[in-house]
């Protein structure tokens, strides 16, 4: 089917889920079932490319997994993985996933413990934790109470890991003039 009828498997959304199942069942050596593989995940992963100029498709596909993992219970091992294949443009996905943690829309704490996982495993490929969420810091204002608390509550967990790095944090507050009060270094003073 997959040779036949390539086009038949070009759908980025399902694509991401299923793609490293399907080429686990591929025979060793069959070149014309690789080279199809091969060509229907490059289609499936230039839709999504093009979509995200024109419209934030990986953010949609990353936030309805999130949403469809938070009902799951345990979460799977591999979702983190799956998460992370949605888009090559990585700064986005970080983006994405602090958003849909810290939004009052999705009440609850699982939200932070699932992206706190998923940030733990990101961190095994490559990312860098501290600097995506002092990022996110730089271009989001968090005024709602339920904001900062989930926002608040995730970088205790990254700190408690160890990936999120209280020292670098520090310097870019005062690098960007954050700690000229002193009040606001009182250990109940605001998180940022």
């Amino acid at each position: 089917l997959m040779v036949a009828t390539p086009e038949n498997f070009v759908s980025p959304a399902v694509w991401v889920k299923y793609r490293d199942a399907l080429k686990t069942c591929l025979p060793q050596g069959d070149e014309a079932r690789h080279r199809s593989f091969a060509g229907i995940n490059y289609r499936n992963e230039q839709l999504v490319a093009s979509a995200n100029r024109s419209q934030p498709a990986a953010r949609i596909i990353l936030v309805r997994n999130l949403d469809q993992v938070i009902l799951e219970k345990p979460m799977p091992d591999e979702f983190p993985a799956q998460c992370w294949t949605v888009s090559k443009d990585k700064a986005a996905l970080v983006r994405a996933l602090l958003e849909w943690c810290t939004t009052p829309y999705r009440p609850g704490l699982a939200k932070v413990y699932v992206a706190h996982r998923i940030l733990m495993h990101w961190s095994t490929l490559g990312l860098d934790v501290t600097s995506a969420v002092l990022g996110f810091l730089d271009g989001e204002v968090l005024e709602e109470k339920d904001r900062k608390d989930a926002f608040y509550h995730l970088v205790s967990e990254l700190i408690r890991s160890g990936i999120f790095l209280v020292s670098r944090y520090i310097q870019w507050l005062i690098a960007r003039g954050g700690l000229t009060d002193p009040e606001l270094v009182k250990p109940d003073g605001p998180p940022f």
